[in-house]
């Protein structure tokens, strides 16, 4: 304990040095970042493309560490590089700007990124698709041209693609890609696309085609948030007889579906046979038939905002499929193609916003479940008892998910649907922030996974030293099951901090 105590003064310590020099603040998964943001003074642009280049520029540098309290269990390290380090620390400087004229503009944004984890770096950004876990030192994660026409907007090139009006948890906004090496702290990354948004009175209309399926990117086999969810002194090799090359994809397979494919009775007694186990992993294609294809209206009506939309492509989350053969079981990690119905509200009254979404997927062929996820909740803001308390305000955040399976898997050779790595299907999720000065402020943030009584929770404060300088502080837990969602990292404890200058 007094170790633990040390090394927490420690970091404390040394965050309060480098906010010197240096600025950050964690992400709350994208619902706390508006109070970390600084008024942006206006800038005439200049008529030339560089001037305009560099007028639009901004950028911010994040310097971020973690301190685990435990070390994960034990793990034979014959194949792999364990993360069994007590600090992981990374560096991230971010950078966006722009250029245009009345009827069209081009956008960039990305990172240049380093870290101390060994092995989860490699190279610079791919071109169209990225087929590797590890993270990019230099990464392009959009870069798009916009054309306007009156009412109509064309947008060509790699963007973020956003759908849903959710809050904290959108089961709508499935139509892009995610860095997951810090799977509670996901980076949403761009996905190439083809766009039209019509405007007509109260309402968007838009279409768009996502030619090129971009995996996401899960932690790499080594990481703690991978054997974390394993028996301590667990080895892959002597439980299952391996073909040459499918030692990492078996751990990224665990990642997803862990306790369900080991307890899964097919498998099992395949391997009780002593058959060779192959692993391997079918992504789409870019055929026509494995593109993305979009619709969306956005409406307001009174004080209603509303949206539906209508998808059929790639699934966001992955199935396994089993093929047997006389010497050879083969496990693959597919995504099924899926036909997608969402919509949506919000509406606010006095200090509180109520809001509703709910997603209906159906898997094409039966390769995965189909199944209704849905989300409701509110946002309250109270002034009166921030008053009371010599505060300037304290925002409340509650949501109920929850999911309604309408068909089970039951395509030939499938034996594990999504269902075991889909969040959101009985959680209570909470988020509390309270604005104490304009310079300080304090968060919590909660999710309760209901069925298994497994939760995530993070509490911690974010003070700005000066203007475009935030320095952050927080504790995260996890507790549950090893066969829950959360429960698996139960040994990932830890303590952040984290400084970040923004430009």
């Amino acid at each position: 304990m007094r170790k633990l105590i040390v090394a927490a003064v420690l970091i404390l310590i040394t965050g309060v040095w480098a906010a010197c020099a240096f600025a950050g603040e964690p992400d709350i998964l994208n619902e706390l970042d508006a109070y970390l943001e600084t008024d942006k003074i206006p800038i005439d642009s200049s008529p030339d493309i560089a001037g305009q280049m560099v007028d639009h520029f901004s950028a911010d540098l994040e310097l971020r560490g973690s301190y685990f309290f435990d070390l994960p269990p034990e793990f034979p390290k014959t194949y792999v590089k364990v993360d069994d380090d007590h600090f992981v620390g990374k560096m991230r400087a971010n950078w966006s700007s722009w250029v245009g004229k009345d009827w069209w503009s081009f956008h960039a944004a990305g990172w240049f990124e380093a870290g101390t984890r060994e092995g989860a770096y490699e190279g610079v950004t791919h071109f169209m698709t990225d087929r590797d876990n590890q993270k990019r030192y230099a990464e392009l994660n959009e870069s798009f041209l916009d054309l306007s026409d009156g009412a109509a907007e064309f947008t060509i090139g790699k963007k973020i693609f956003n759908n849903g009006i959710s809050t904290l948890y959108s089961p709508a906004n499935r139509y892009t890609s995610a860095d997951l090496n810090d799977p509670v702290n996901p980076v949403q990354t761009g996905s190439w696309q083809l766009a039209c948004d019509y405007s007509h009175k109260d309402a968007v209309y838009t279409g768009a085609i996502l030619p090129f399926y971009q995996e996401k990117k899960i932690p790499a086999a080594g990481s703690r948030w991978i054997i974390s969810g394993l028996p301590s002194g667990y080895s892959i090799s002597s439980a299952y007889n391996l073909a040459p090359g499918s030692f990492e994809e078996m751990l990224e397979l665990l990642y997803y579906y862990m306790d369900n494919l080991l307890e899964n009775g097919r498998f099992a007694s395949l391997i009780k046979s002593g058959k060779t186990v192959a692993v391997r992993e079918d992504l789409p294609g870019d055929r026509p038939e494995d593109w993305g294809w979009f619709g969306r209206v956005k409406k307001s009506v009174g004080l209603w905002d509303s949206f539906v939309s209508a998808y059929r492509g790639p699934a966001f989350y992955p199935v396994v499929k089993l093929e047997d053969s006389a010497t050879v079981a083969t496990l693959i990690k597919d995504t099924p193609n899926v036909y997608q119905l969402a919509g949506g509200f919000s509406t606010t009254w006095k200090n509180t916003e109520f809001h509703g979404e709910a997603l209906y997927s159906y898997s094409i062929h039966n390769h995965d479940d189909s199944y209704i996820n849905y989300v409701g909740g509110f946002c309250h803001t109270s002034e009166k008892l921030a008053s009371s308390l010599s505060l300037d305000k304290i925002d409340f955040l509650l949501e109920y998910a929850g999911e309604v399976i309408t068909a089970d898997q039951a395509a030939t050779d499938y034996i594990l649907s999504s269902r075991c790595a889909r969040i959101g299907r009985n959680d209570l999720i909470a988020s509390i922030l309270v604005t104490a000065t304009d310079d300080l402020s304090l968060h919590y943030l909660s999710d309760f996974t209901l069925s298994d009584d497994a939760r995530f929770q993070r509490i911690g404060a974010s003070l700005r030293i000066m203007p475009g300088l935030v320095f952050a502080l927080d504790f995260e837990f996890f507790n549950g099951p090893l066969d829950t969602y959360f429960g698996r990292w139960c040994n990932n404890d830890r303590i952040v901090t984290s400084i970040k200058w923004s430009l």
